[in-house]
């Protein structure tokens, strides 16, 4: 953008600005987010939790958010206050609470918050259990300021993400030098592909490690199976062998070495039993036609890494969350 035409200076910045905000545009609406309500809201019972749920849920489609999948740390999540609450002494009686119900936009992994927007709500009942989830049934979902509050709390998720992308490609990196491949590709996948220019980044260091990942694998399960084959080189060898080579990556680098196995043990089996051998064979094929679907299933090993793992979230400094 070097030039000495003022005219051209400002053209181009104007150019310049309409590319971003439309980059800008398509990057935030493609963030999704997790609906998540946490456990320890006082006096949220089960029902009340799965209201409060819907709303949020009914909130998010009527401004365009699409779900995340549950293991996301993009969430869109609320806290709920008891402003006042009181018992009228009527006969019967009747029961009366007013909520602030706060919506936050955040990263539960980091607890950082991007984005809230608080409401009051009003409800009555005759029982404490009815005023409450009356309170709740009072939010209203279509309030224009929801939009607002969504596409600003998007945003800078955007820039959060794009800023520390260094960071956690290099977290990931620490993890995959010590073989914990698993835990790189959660940290990896912690980052929205709304956020372009970090998740593509991102989705080069994921394939690099996944491939580590295999590699690393298919190694030790060769020298077991070869090392059972070679100790029996009969019937219930090959079946002990061929299960363990099922669990080596078509894509790795020795996938070659075990096809070079499979078929030393076919060469055996076929004086043995011609027919046992085809269903063992066919087994195995079956293994690797499904293997070769999960190649870039990456979203699924972070998961289950991450469903084992204690975590504690901090939306705020004052509101603390547990998934």
């Amino acid at each position: 953008m070097n030039t000495v035409k003022k005219y051209l200076i400002i053209v181009l910045i104007c150019l310049a600005g309409i590319s971003v905000a439309a980059q800008q545009n398509s990057t935030v609406n493609d963030i999704a987010l997790s609906i998540w309500i946490p456990d320890n809201i006082d006096g949220l019972t089960v029902a009340a939790k799965q209201n409060l749920h819907n709303k949020l849920a009914q909130i998010a489609s009527k401004n365009g958010i699409y779900a995340a999948p549950i293991a996301s740390p993009c969430v869109l999540t609320a806290n709920v206050i008891v402003l006042d609450k009181h018992i009228t002494p009527d006969i019967p009686a009747k029961y009366f609470y007013e909520l602030e119900i706060t919506f936050y936009i955040g990263n539960a992994i980091e607890g950082k918050s991007f984005a809230s927007y608080s409401v009051k709500v009003k409800g009555a009942g005759n029982n404490d259990t009815k005023a409450y989830m009356n309170a709740l049934q009072n939010i209203k979902t279509d309030n224009p300021a929801y939009q607002s509050f969504l596409e600003q709390g998007k945003l800078r998720m955007v820039e959060y993400f794009n800023n520390q992308c260094d960071i956690i490609i290099k977290e990931a990196e620490m993890f995959v030098a010590t073989q914990q491949y698993q835990k790189a590709l959660y940290v990896l996948s912690t980052i929205p592909n709304g956020c372009t220019a970090c998740w593509e980044r991102a989705l080069n260091v994921r394939n690099e490690l996944f491939y580590k990942k295999i590699n690393t694998e298919c190694q030790p399960l060769l020298l077991l199976a070869t090392n059972i084959w070679n100790g029996g080189q009969d019937y219930n060898a090959a079946m002990k062998a061929s299960y363990i080579l099922s669990g080596i990556n078509p894509s790795s680098q020795c996938f070659g070495d075990a096809q070079t196995l499979v078929e030393k043990i076919g060469e055996r089996m076929k004086e043995l039993d011609q027919r046992e051998w085809n269903y063992m064979n066919k087994k195995l094929d079956a293994k690797i036609s499904l293997q070769k679907e999960l190649i870039n299933a990456y979203r699924d090993v972070a998961v289950a890494w991450a469903e084992n793992q204690p975590q504690t979230y901090i939306i705020s400094e004052s509101y603390r969350i547990f998934w």
